[in-house]
């Protein structure tokens, strides 16, 4: 098993002190500076935290992916390794919040599993956007070959 993201891409994803915050078991101040964040996130704990949820994440992934989608393509890698740095994020804040509903990343984590079932299903595949290929992803159902817009990629499952 591999992991799909990695500890630099959470943090391009979500501002330093907002990702300690979700990963800092040690710290019982407010983090709120990002002198405080850089800090946090050196941690060994704060560091072990965030590679079990990428290890997680990529489990998910996983679970679901092996034997139905071509792990080598470029464009379903790139995919693949938004939505793991999403699940994995999910993970660090269910760490912190009680339910989905104050959950910052619940509808990230909903486009993922989404996007997961339907690969796993062939129901959808992937595309890069060319305008910017390392970031966004759009996704067509297969038979119709039409582009699905988050929202109603938020809603296929």
């Amino acid at each position: 098993m591999a992991n799909y993201t990695t500890i630099a891409l959470l943090q391009n994803r979500v501002r330093p002190e907002n990702l300690a915050q979700m990963a800092d078991d040690v710290t019982t101040t407010p983090i709120t500076t990002t002198a405080q964040a850089t800090a946090s996130l050196a941690l060994a704990g704060t560091i072990a935290n965030m590679n079990q949820a990428i290890t997680d994440a990529s489990r998910l992934i996983d679970s679901w992916l092996l034997g139905h989608v071509d792990m080598a393509d470029a464009d379903t890698l790139n995919a693949v390794e938004f939505h793991c740095a999403s699940i994995a994020l999910y993970n660090l804040a269910t760490r912190r919040f009680m339910n989905d509903e104050n959950n910052p990343w619940a509808g990230s984590y909903k486009n993922a599993m989404a996007w997961l079932k339907g690969q796993a299903r062939g129901e959808l595949h992937v595309q890069t956007n060319p305008d910017s290929p390392s970031t966004m992803v759009t996704y067509s159902k297969s038979s119709t070959d039409r582009t699905i817009t988050s929202t109603e990629l938020s809603n296929y499952v």
